[in-house]
């Protein structure tokens, strides 16, 4: 087992955990300061008020992206402690470290790129740090 790949398994798995705990700072932030002109605080406004319909439930626009945050969050938390959970478990397993952090390298990969044609910045930062330190952990893997 390389000691560089578990150290770059772990620092992808912590930073999942990270990128959770920052992420779940939005909750607590009042988001109108983002909407300073009228149009802005239109929309806002109906991000908020505007209810639609869908199977049977009504919804609006803000509880959609709220529901999405939370969402995101708890996987992002989920998948970082399984991770520590594979590496505890398993660490002397070179094939489930190294099948794993190819299967991390790929699923955060996409995620980086959903997130730079979608999203942010932030994310997109942290997205890259995780699938580039599962492609690491993947590369440094001594094929057994």
């Amino acid at each position: 087992m390389s000691g560089k790949s578990l150290l770059f398994y772990k620092i992808g798995s912590w930073t999942l955990i990270a990128f959770a705990l920052i992420h779940s700072t939005t909750f607590f932030s009042d988001p109108s300061p983002l909407f300073p002109d009228e149009e802005g605080k239109t929309l806002f406004n109906l991000m908020q008020n505007y209810q639609f319909h869908i199977m049977g439930l009504t919804r609006t626009v803000e509880s959609f992206l709220t529901g999405h945050s939370v969402y995101l969050t708890i996987f992002m938390l989920f998948l970082g402690i399984q991770n520590l959970l594979v590496v505890r478990y398993h660490a002397a397993s070179a094939q489930i470290i190294k099948t794993m952090s190819l299967l991390n390298f790929l699923f955060y990969g996409s995620q980086a790129v959903v997130t730079a044609i979608f999203f942010i910045y932030p994310p997109l930062v942290l997205f890259s740090i995780i699938a580039l330190a599962f492609l690491l952990s993947f590369l440094y893997q001594k094929n057994k």
